[in-house]
């Protein structure tokens, strides 16, 4: 007897946290030339799976429960820096941990933006505007600057 197509429907994989702060970092490497400031985002290793005696270490040299994902130290719009705790594009809030939700009211207490994106792209957003490339990128007729009459 064989199975009906219906049967055996195959759901596409989320896609993990991993691959959506890769992609993230990927567009950064393309985007330095345009906003060399982009080369000082960094990440945390508080996502990546670590042996119990990595762990240990690790906690023993500073790392941290809930420490966002994504670090760029750059001032901007009066902020001292932007911190990003990064989930899948079809995470939930209900996904934010507690010490994380903790961490990013703490970082912004000392004159951080830090907030949570859904996806690379909804992180690219949120740097593109907090280091003004969302303007910046664009050429004059984008801007809606229409071209000087030569005369």
């Amino acid at each position: 007897m064989s199975a009906k197509p219906s049967q055996f429907r195959l759901k596409a994989p989320h896609v993990l946290e991993r691959v959506e702060q890769e992609a993230l970092f990927r567009w950064a490497a393309t985007m330095e030339r345009k906003e060399p400031r982009l080369k000082l985002l960094n990440a945390s290793l508080n996502g990546v799976r670590l042996s119990p005696h990595q762990a240990v270490l690790a906690k023993k040299g500073g790392m941290k429960k809930g420490y966002p994902d994504v670090f760029l130290p750059v001032a901007a719009l009066g902020w001292n820096g932007l911190f990003i705790e990064m989930k899948r594009r079809d995470g939930k809030p209900s996904d934010v941990k507690k010490e994380q939700r903790e961490w990013l009211t703490d970082l912004e207490t000392q004159g951080y933006r830090a907030l949570v994106c859904f996806g690379w792209e909804e992180a690219v957003q949120v740097i593109e505007r907090y280091l003004g490339m969302d303007e910046a990128t664009k050429t004059p007729h984008e801007r809606g600057i229409a071209p000087v009459a030569a005369g």
